[in-house]
């Protein structure tokens, strides 16, 4: 595993946040892998407009993404996208799932910078209620 020294390690964080940000939560809510969500128009297009919302969000905080390090493969998962995100193993494992530290907190970051992310608020508004539902997530109150 590829692990390159880094000139500012919050860009790395906020790159890979931003990868999941942009699968995890639809894979959640379909049940689909990494590879079924980019196969369709639909859910590539919207993890696109999540993608961009994150790094928007990023942006605002100062974070130059281009400091983080690419993978030798490139790309999420090094070219492996068959697998499905521990966000969707752990729905269906019936395990506590990190809603607030994933979705959550990089959705109050853009509440706070005034970022507009119209389709990470509506699929994190999803991905709650559903964990809620299965008992996974407990809500602020």
């Amino acid at each position: 595993m590829s692990s390159p020294p880094t000139p500012d390690i919050r860009a790395v964080i906020w790159s890979k946040l931003i990868q999941n940000l942009a699968t995890a939560p639809l894979c959640t809510l379909t049940g689909a892998t990494v590879a079924q969500v980019r196969a369709d128009a639909g859910l590539t297009n919207l993890s696109r407009k999540i993608a961009e919302e994150g790094r928007a969000i990023a942006q605002a905080y100062g974070i130059n993404l281009a400091l983080a390090p690419q993978r030798p493969g490139g790309g999420q998962s090094s070219g492996t996208p068959q697998h499905k995100p521990s966000m969707l193993q752990d729905y269906e494992r019936g395990r506590p799932m990190e809603v607030a530290s994933l979705l959550l907190v990089p959705l109050a970051f853009a509440r706070e910078a005034r970022v507009a992310a119209p389709a990470l608020e509506a699929v994190v508004s999803l991905v709650a209620y559903r964990a809620a539902e299965k008992g996974l997530f407990r809500p602020a109150a």
